[in-house]
């Protein structure tokens, strides 16, 4: 139960922040977003910057991390491929908030996207 009530909260974290901004989501925002006491975030998270961190590990570092070690080095576009629908199958709910974001900051540019989450799974190595 521990588990779902913060898994809760850092996915209406997230959520807030792609549409507020980070600097505009207070943790009052979140608290009121939520119907939960400031007593109960403040017992998962410290302050909203170790909630910020968190959000990024658990969204965004974890699963590109389990994508790259899935591809072995020097492997071929469709091994890449499958690992960047397995990435993009990691994001979970995030997933939708990361594509209507992109689609809204970048006007439905589809190779833009395509071309930024290739550049989030496989950074160009030395």
């Amino acid at each position: 139960m521990e588990e779902d009530r913060r898994e809760k909260i850092l996915l209406k974290a997230i959520e807030l922040y792609m549409i507020e901004g980070y600097a505009n989501v207070s943790i009052t925002d979140l608290q009121a977003a939520l119907n939960m006491g400031r007593g109960t975030l403040y017992y998962y998270f410290k302050d909203k910057d170790e909630l910020f961190q968190e959000v990024v590990d658990e969204f965004l570092i974890k699963p590109k991390q389990r994508a790259l070690d899935r591809v072995k080095e020097g492997a071929a576009i469709p091994e890449m491929i499958e690992a960047m629908l397995y990435y993009l199958n990691q994001l979970k709910d995030f997933r939708r908030l990361l594509i209507w974001f992109c689609c809204k900051v970048y006007k439905s540019n589809t190779r833009f996207i395509i071309l930024l989450v290739l550049k989030l799974i496989f950074p160009l190595r030395p």
